[in-house]
C-alpha cells in the first residue's frame, strides 16, 4: 500500500529482515488508524496528505525525487502543468523508475508501454477521473519527453508516441557522476 512505501522509505532502512518488515506493519498501522496526517483526523484528508507526500518522496528516475522534480526532469514544466498524458506516463514508471529507459526501443516508446499508458487513461474515464472530452483527446496516447530526461536516452527522438516506423539503436546512458 502506499502507506506501507511510505513508512518504509521515511522512517525505516532498507534492510529486508523479519523485525524491519514487522517495524513496518506497526507504523502503517499506527498512521493509518489514527489519521496522524490530518490535522482534523478526517480519513480523507489523511488519505490526500498521504499521497502527497508520498509523490514527493518517491523516485521518479536516477535521482530524480518528487513529483515536480519529475514533471521538470521529464518534461520542463510544473506539476500542475502536466497534460494528462504526461500525468499518465510518470504514474506508470512509479513501479520501477530507475529503468525507465525499458518503456523505450529505437528512441521511441514501446507498443506496449503505449498500450497500457491507453488503457490507464481508459480506467480514468471509467472511475469519472476525466469525462468523455478529456478520453477523447488523450486516446491514442502521445508523450514527448522535453526534458533534460530525453538526453538519457541515445537516439531519443521526442515525436508521438505511435510513430514506430524509425529503427533508431537504443542505449540507455547515465551522464558522468549520475547512479
Amino acid at each position: 500500500t502506499i502507506s506501507m512505501q511510505l513508512v518504509k522509505n521515511v522512517f525505516l532502512n532498507r534492510e529486508k529482515t523479519v523485525a524491519r518488515k514487522f517495524q513496518e506493519i506497526i507504523l502503517t498501522w499506527l498512521m493509518s488508524h489514527e489519521n496522524l496526517l490530518a490535522e482534523s483526523r478526517k480519513k480523507e484528508e489523511h488519505k490526500k496528505r498521504l499521497l502527497e507526500i508520498y509523490l514527493n518522496i518517491i523516485e521518479w528516475g536516477p535521482d530524480i525525487h518528487g513529483a515536480g522534480r519529475a514533471a521538470d526532469f521529464y518534461f520542463h514544466k510544473k506539476p500542475k502543468q502536466l497534460t494528462t498524458d504526461e500525468s499518465v506516463f510518470l504514474a506508470t514508471i512509479i513501479p520501477n523508475p530507475k529503468k525507465y529507459d525499458r518503456y523505450f526501443e529505437g528512441g521511441h516508446f514501446k507498443k506496449k508501454h503505449t498500450d497500457f499508458m491507453n488503457w490507464v487513461v481508459k480506467m480514468l474515464l471509467e472511475k469519472a477521473v476525466i469525462d468523455s472530452a478529456a478520453w477523447k483527446k488523450n486516446i491514442p496516447v502521445t508523450v514527448k519527453i522535453t526534458g533534460p530526461a530525453s538526453k538519457f536516452i541515445e537516439h531519443y527522438v521526442p515525436t508521438d508516441s505511435l510513430d514506430m516506423e524509425q529503427d533508431l539503436e537504443y542505449k540507455f546512458a547515465l551522464p558522468n557522476g549520475m547512479h
